[in-house]
């Protein structure tokens, strides 16, 4: 989350997709960086890899590429409170309650009482301008508290008593004297990020009379300037070959809980049609759409590819239909 999300349209329509929130740490020397955020997925299991988008402004788009370490830590619905904290502008580690941080394996900090922490290594850097895209091979991953469900952006910005004021947390803090207590990571990947609550999305791509579509839950937003996406998909996928033919791509969610709940429903009657070339979505609820998506030279995910998608149309499906 960051200071720009509430002025981004294009952020206002994936509001409504359900997004679990997560807590990226990373130390580096004697100084650290804590803040929430929803913007990272899940791109490959082979090997298994997150990607996560940093804001500049954060002290984490300096840190994470010194260290060469970061941790990503789902926050339980029980962790209102502890979340509450990494936007309060805390000027030390030692402010935060008892037990919320922990340390990983690699030594990075961690977010304690979690239903899934990621102890990952940079594996890859974009710069997108606003935003800095990591590439982050997990480690190990594990969990203090896996039967708890994760927090949802969408529980946040459905709140009646939230701080009257945030202060995101941009600058470094210092680490603490005596490191937190270590946890111990031996899960497998994907069992972890599937306790992660997040909605699918439906991806349309190519020219008319020669698309492809499918389903993922490998596909964020990853910039507010200009508005981007990046998705995932395996290296011989029929999209694959869509993505290539120059032609426009379409991103599409659902509202509130089909998406996660009722998946299938929903794909079978979504519809696309065809506007200057683009495939965008009818009837099929908020969607994103563009054309030309970028390749990111990605060699440490042999087996998948990674796309990135200035949005150029979005809206919330029907005729509401807007252009950037």
């Amino acid at each position: 989350m960051d200071s720009r999300s509430r002025t981004d349209p294009v952020e206002q329509v994936y509001d409504y997709r359900i997004r679990g929130v997560g807590v990226i740490m990373v130390r580096a020397e004697r100084r650290m960086h804590a803040h929430a955020g929803c913007w990272f997925m899940l791109a490959s299991l082979t090997p298994p890899t997150l990607m996560v988008a940093i804001p500049h402004e954060f002290a984490a788009a300096t840190l994470i590429p010194e260290s060469g370490r970061f941790t990503v830590s789902l926050a339980a619905e029980d962790q209102m409170g502890v979340v509450d904290q990494f936007f309060a502008g805390l000027p030390a580690p030692d402010e935060f309650s008892a037990g919320t941080l922990v340390t990983a394996p690699s030594g990075q900090p961690a977010l304690g009482g979690s239903p899934g922490i990621f102890d990952c290594a940079v594996a890859g850097r974009w710069d997108l301008g606003d935003f800095l895209l990591v590439a982050g091979v997990v480690q190990a991953a594990g969990a203090e508290r896996p039967d708890q469900p994760n927090l949802t952006v969408n529980a946040i910005q459905a709140r009646t008593d939230a701080p009257p004021k945030v202060v995101l947390p941009r600058p470094a803090l210092p680490v603490l004297a005596t490191p937190p207590r270590s946890v111990a990571l031996d899960e497998p990947v994907a069992a972890v990020y599937a306790r992660r609550r997040f909605g699918p999305m439906h991806l349309a791509a190519g020219s008319p009379g020669a698309a492809a579509q499918g389903t993922t839950r490998a596909a964020v937003q990853v910039s507010h300037d200009p508005p981007r996406f990046l998705w995932s998909m395996p290296e011989n996928d029929a999209l694959a070959a869509a993505l290539t033919s120059g032609g426009g791509w379409s991103l599409a969610l659902t509202e509130g809980e089909v998406e996660r709940e009722e998946p299938a429903r929903w794909v079978d009657a979504a519809r696309f049609s065809w506007v200057d070339n683009e495939p965008w979505a009818d009837g099929a609820g908020p969607y994103f759409a563009g054309v030309g998506p970028e390749r990111l030279e990605a060699p440490t995910l042999p087996h998948d590819a990674l796309w990135l998608g200035r949005v150029e149309h979005f809206g919330r499906g029907g005729t509401d239909r807007s252009s950037l």
